[in-house]
């Protein structure tokens, strides 16, 4: 949708998931920039993203245990923004949310894909390329298929 004003401005709007997957590429461009951003937006992502790199590194698996992490990392997302949890398998943050919000998938895949966004749950690979919203979908359809988030 776009949006054409007086001042001869175009104007995309972005909304919901075409947001959200913009600002998860605007968030990998200034993870991956070392010059000092002019745009304020893109400056506070990179210092977050400089963040998270460094709580990343620093947290160790001898903090806390699985079921720590996932209660953490979904009921109180304010102690998982500055403990990303190293110990906590992908599977078992996304069980907690299907515990959590049950099977509707839209809650789910969003919640999962903020919290990957945000550096609290990492991929172990990733050759395909996708966005944490893709990939999330992705990880829900495989749930599904295989039933292992029933467990």
């Amino acid at each position: 949708m776009y949006v054409y004003g007086t001042l001869l401005i175009n104007l995309e709007l972005i909304i919901n998931k075409s947001y959200w997957e913009c600002l998860g590429e605007l968030r990998q461009y200034a993870a991956k920039e070392t010059k000092e951003l002019k745009s304020p937006v893109l400056r506070y992502l990179q210092i977050e993203e400089r963040l998270n790199k460094t709580l990343r590194k620093t947290s160790s698996k001898k903090e806390c245990g699985p079921e720590t992490a996932v209660q953490n990392t979904v009921t109180n997302p304010r102690i998982s923004e500055r403990e990303p949890s190293k110990c906590v398998s992908q599977r078992e943050v996304f069980k907690s949310l299907i515990k959590e919000y049950g099977w509707r998938k839209e809650i789910v895949v969003r919640k999962y894909a903020e919290l990957e966004s945000r550096g609290i749950v990492r991929r172990r690979k990733d050759g395909n390329n996708f966005s944490p919203l893709q990939y999330a979908d992705a990880l829900y359809r495989d749930a599904e298929k295989k039933g292992w988030a029933s467990k």
